[in-house]
């Protein structure tokens, strides 16, 4: 019973680790802040975010964010204020899959 207990604490554990992602800023265009706390920071290439942050997209602007793990690059054109993994599951948005050349050179840009 106990080894049973602790596969699945593991499980919900790993299950977690791997909800929360990370993505790098690869650019920005607009004036796009994240809220963490009380706090309110402007997003700027070079950040990192999670997918659990909570993101402001205003109208007419434009974040490309960078998941390393997956090795892709998505871009969110739609306005929004969301948690970020809610703004990527918008069908507007673009990903795109990139070649490990061409994530080392982005990588390189920021």
């Amino acid at each position: 019973m106990k080894r049973l207990i602790a596969i699945i604490t593991l499980t919900l554990i790993s299950a977690t680790f791997c909800l929360a992602q990370d993505f790098l800023v690869y650019t920005v265009k607009g004036n796009i802040t994240i809220t963490k706390g009380n706090n309110i920071e402007k997003v700027v290439p070079g950040m990192t975010l999670k997918s659990t942050d909570k993101v402001n997209i205003p109208a007419e602007s434009r974040l490309v964010i960078l998941n390393e793990s997956s090795k892709t690059l998505h871009t969110i054109k739609v306005s929004g204020n969301d948690i970020l993994s809610k703004l990527l599951d918008n069908s507007n948005n673009t990903k795109q899959e990139l070649t490990d050349s061409y994530l080392t050179f982005i990588k390189q840009k920021v």
